[in-house]
């Protein structure tokens, strides 16, 4: 009894002083309208993931508390650098994230820029010193759909291991007395 007791009061405790730890998100939006032929692609998609800690612990998420924002070549990684920025993003579980971010290099041979502002439109844009150019532009429509799932951390493996490993144990347990 008085081990059933401790362990119930060290759980407790721990639990009690948890701290929720930062957390990954998968975005998949699909179906946009191309701008350059003026055609719905219902298959388009672009995926978006990107880390958050709520810092103030009041359930919804800004900028500062946005750690990384990752999409094809943009690679944010909690501040603005030259090539890659986020210029805002707020999220409140529940509802899609609004944000816009960019990713601009210009490495004196190629020019390539990407952008997302969602609710409105994501860019393409490349053109070499040796004449290649595209320049592609999808825009939002009330058609377009996002899926949004947590990407679980490696730890929560773990404790779903451990914590299976404890049922198996259990079980055997019980079995062997009866």
């Amino acid at each position: 009894m008085l081990k059933k007791l401790m362990s119930a009061a060290v759980l407790a405790a721990a639990a009690a002083t948890a701290h929720a730890a930062p957390q990954s998100y998968e975005i998949t939006y699909r179906g946009f309208q191309a701008v350059h032929d003026g055609v719905f692609e219902p298959d388009r998609t672009l995926k978006v993931t990107f880390t958050v800690d709520d810092l103030d612990h009041n359930g919804s998420y800004s900028l500062d508390e946005l750690l990384a924002l990752d999409s094809n070549r943009i690679a944010y990684s909690g501040s603005c650098d030259i090539i890659h920025c986020v210029d805002i993003f707020t999220w409140t579980p529940g509802a899609l994230p609004t944000f816009s971010a960019r990713y601009i290099n210009n490495n004196g041979f190629d020019f390539t820029m990407q952008s997302i502002v969602t609710g409105e439109s994501h860019k393409s844009f490349y053109q070499s010193s040796f004449g290649f150019r595209y320049d592609y532009t999808w825009d939002w429509t009330p058609a377009t759909t996002a899926t949004i799932t947590a990407v679980p951390e490696p730890a929560s493996f773990g404790m779903l291991a451990v914590g299976l490993a404890g049922m198996v144990a259990l079980g055997r347990r019980r079995r062997a007395h009866g």
